[in-house]
């Protein structure tokens, strides 16, 4: 690592990572926190989804559709599997009661930031959006063209080359 470390100083086009504030990584444990919380729900919806197809009723994948059905189908659910269905519908709604909750913490923090108001000034950037971005790369003032930012987020083009002759995608 030592090494590594050595190397990299050494060279003069090397891009290192920004120093995050305080308050930026708190800002991106909101974010992260609630995108668990999501992932947690869509994996219990899909848990519901598959516990209710051993017993022969098959849902789409929509999470609404999932939701409404399966508290219909509760009541006509045999012995354990209307407990275990029940618990499952419970514990989305509570998934979905934290998830509003961290959707209020970022609309907080949107109004409290002049920059998160201008971004959400274009077209396509709400708060969580905006709230992330600054969260993540601050005021940006360490790339040198959107070029670059779009590379370290990973928005990059597709690459189709072979042959010696490079293609470029979107």
């Amino acid at each position: 690592d030592a090494a590594a470390t050595c190397e990299a100083v050494q060279r003069p086009s090397m891009r290192f990572v920004p120093v995050k504030s305080a308050e930026q990584q708190g800002r991106l444990m909101v974010h992260r926190a609630r995108q668990g919380f999501i992932e947690e729900r869509t994996a219990t919806l899909n848990r519901i989804r598959g516990l209710l197809s051993e017993v022969g009723v098959v849902l789409p994948l929509k999470a609404c559709t999932v939701r409404r059905q399966a508290m219909a189908l509760l009541e006509d659910l045999p012995g354990w599997v209307n407990t275990v269905i029940g618990d499952l519908l419970g514990e989305v709604h509570r998934l979905d009661e934290r998830i509003a909750q961290y959707d209020r913490h970022i609309s907080l923090m949107a109004s409290q930031d002049e920059r998160a108001k201008q971004l959400m000034r274009l077209c396509g950037v709400g708060e969580t959006t905006a709230t992330a971005l600054i969260a993540m790369i601050g005021n940006g003032h360490e790339f040198d063209s959107g070029r670059q930012l779009s590379a370290w987020l990973g928005l990059t083009p597709g690459q189709y080359s072979s042959g010696g002759k490079t293609r470029l995608g979107r």
